[in-house]
């Protein structure tokens, strides 16, 4: 076996300074003159895991060789109290910060860590990988983690499997792996919580927004530590809440017996394998599950029928939400915006924001907008006692019994608002109450009407919209789009609206139309599961079937370790796309899976006494390499 003391490492001691040692000083002390050869003298492989070779270590710095085998990765980790730096000796190294953030590595390249830094180390390549490690002070474990265990990998790296990431974390044990597959967006922000415009508000009030359930203050306290004004009814800005949930999976991953991986790529299918799955990226990769946990958020905004011709033409904006897709927008254009819900209001107010001038036209088949919040956000007043008894389970009936109780609140001045909000944690027992052809009558006839009330906007942006109206820069009609064309002067949309056929040329279209739809149209992963009877569409395009605890069935009716969450779960509980309901259906779903370990690992995978457990699996709690 090689002998790391052959290494001369004393010329790059000789440059660190006197002293507590910080990142920016062990960088320095890497960029200097290093021996290659000596090092891959020193270093040891293995096939099932990196390996770290200490080279060097003393009270207050030590040196680590660490090499790594085609493949082979660390888990995302902090280092406590400890300032690191590393410097690439041979090969490529790939660096995943916990944002999502993305870096490759050549040969001399240097990665500074700072001391709040949580990042993952990887050899993506096909060569040996040998990285030199400097942490100031000594790290407190040896050899990294075993690679096998209860291996759980989520699809989807926005708010529903990060946060079902982060109760696997707080809740399973040293032996749990879990793997977060992304294509590379941020981490935990998604679509809704990457926008930059700290004008787009949360739709939820913050004291309902936390991923904890028995913590419900803690996205308030967040927002405080901000230096925001916040309390549990406060509508903060989205981006606020992204930074949140990114210092959540933070903290579980510090605070955590197991290990989080994550793996940049798109999921492409996914196949039984003995008792798990086997997922494979778009990009060649596989990856083995022994609970496979789909959470694939929003889908690519649909492109409406009328507006087909007009795929690819530079001026059609498919994805508002894309960096700088808004911003490019020139203040002069003409601009239609398809679509009239809260996408479409957040679109509208971040034109006018950046100076638009020139008219804006909002279309939709109803022309509606959503309505406001209360002022303060909640219902103040008297107790709402619903007659529950009394909602009929038909479409028509219990349309009727909800008009009726809003007119009878409102005899007693209680706002439709305070009345929504009561009836919203009986919506799942009411949907189950339809039948199938009943709940397609619903869904026809007055799911429109119910979402713009339902799902409503900040009363200071429904008043911003009001004003736009009133003065005549924002245009908002009810229509159908017949069809379109591009051409030199533009893009010629034409729509029916009312009797009038309607012919006009824009700069720009804008689609804000949403993207539910029939699940197997939204990536060629679910379109496999679906059309192989792995997962199950409902009859109404809603989504696919699952059980109580979030485990989706096949067409023999079973639930065999897929897990969803999110809009898919719609047709057993109908609304399920808001915070609140995601959060609570991640800590079902971690708990399920951690109560149902693997047999080959059925025991052991609770919780580990630390004082018998390895110290390379435990740590100190913080530092997990």
């Amino acid at each position: 076996m090689p002998d790391p003391s052959l290494v001369d490492l004393r010329s790059l001691l000789d440059r660190l300074p006197p002293g507590r040692l910080g990142p920016a000083d062990l960088d320095a002390a890497l960029a200097g003159p290093v021996d290659p050869t000596a090092l891959a003298g020193a270093a040891r492989f293995s096939t099932e895991r990196y390996q770290r070779v200490s080279l060097y270590a003393d009270e207050r710095v030590e040196l680590r060789l660490l090499c790594w085998g085609p493949g082979q990765s660390s888990a995302l980790h902090g280092h406590g109290g400890s300032a690191c730096a590393f410097r690439v000796v041979s090969g490529v190294a790939e660096e995943h910060l916990l944002d999502g953030a993305l870096t490759a590595l050549s040969p001399g390249a240097i990665g500074k860590v700072e001391q709040d830094t949580i990042h993952q180390v990887a050899n993506r390549g096909q060569a040996p990988l040998l990285t030199l490690h400097a942490y100031a002070p000594p790290l407190p474990v040896d050899q990294p983690a075993a690679a096998d265990g209860h291996q759980v990998v989520i699809v989807g790296g926005g708010l529903a499997g990060v946060s079902v990431a982060v109760h696997l974390l707080l809740a399973g044990g040293p032996r749990l792996r879990v793997t977060l597959v992304d294509p590379g967006h941020e981490i935990g922000r998604g679509v809704a919580y990457a926008t930059p415009d700290p004008e787009h508000l949360l739709n939820v009030p913050s004291g309902k927004m936390a991923i904890h359930p028995d913590d419900p203050n803690a996205f308030v306290r967040f927002a405080l530590a901000q230096g925001l004004t916040a309390d549990p009814y406060t509508l903060l800005p989205r981006r606020v809440y992204g930074a949140y949930v990114q210092q959540a999976l933070a903290d579980a991953v510090c605070g955590a017996k197991g290990r989080l991986r994550l793996a940049r790529g798109a999921a492409h299918t996914a196949q039984p394998s003995g008792e798990g799955w086997e997922l494979r990226l778009s990009d060649g990769r596989s990856l083995y599950a022994d609970d496979l946990v789909l959470a694939t958020g929003h889908a690519a905004t649909r492109v409406p029928a009328g507006l087909d011709a007009l795929r690819g033409a530079p001026g059609l904006i498919e994805d508002p939400w894309a960096p700088g897709a808004i911003a490019s927008v020139p203040a002069d254009a003409r601009v239609l915006v398809v679509g009239t819900g809260l996408s479409a209001m957040d679109v509208v107010g971040s034109l006018r924001r950046q100076g638009h001038r020139a008219p804006v036209t909002a279309t939709s088949r109803r022309g509606q907008w959503p309505r406001p919040h209360l002022p303060d956000n909640h219902w103040t007043g008297v107790r709402i006692d619903l007659d529950l008894d009394a909602a009929p389970a038909t479409a028509d009936g219990l349309a009727r019994w909800l008009e009726g109780e809003v007119k009878s609140a409102a005899t007693r001045g209680i706002p439709w608002q305070a009345v929504l909000g009561a009836v919203r944690p009986h919506v799942v027992g009411l949907w189950a109450s339809l039948s199938e052809a009943e709940r397609a009558r619903f869904l026809s006839r007055h799911r429109p009407r119910w979402e713009v009330y339902r799902h409503r906007a900040p009363a200071e942006a429904h008043e911003a919209l009001r004003s736009w109206r009133a003065e005549g820069w924002l245009r908002s009609r009810a229509g159908t789009l017949l069809s379109s064309t591009p051409g030199p002067d533009g893009l010629q949309v034409i729509s029916q609206v009312g009797a009038v056929v309607v012919d006009e040329v824009y700069d720009y279209v804008i689609l804000c139309t949403g993207n539910e739809g029939e699940q197997r149209a939204h990536s060629p992963l679910w379109a496999q599961l679906i059309d192989e009877g792995l997962a199950t569409p409902d009859p109404h395009g809603l989504g696919v079937e699952s059980d109580h605890q979030h485990g989706l069935l096949d067409a023999r009716g079973r639930s065999r370790r897929l897990w969803g969450i999110g809009g898919m779960l719609r047709p057993r509980f109908f609304e399920t796309t808001a915070a609140p309901e995601i959060t609570a259906q991640a800590y079902t779903i971690a708990h399920a899976v951690l109560e149902r370990p693997p047999a080959r690992l059925a025991q052991g995978l609770g919780a580990v006494d630390p004082a018998a457990a390895d110290p390379a699996e435990v740590g100190e709690g913080r530092v997990q390499p």
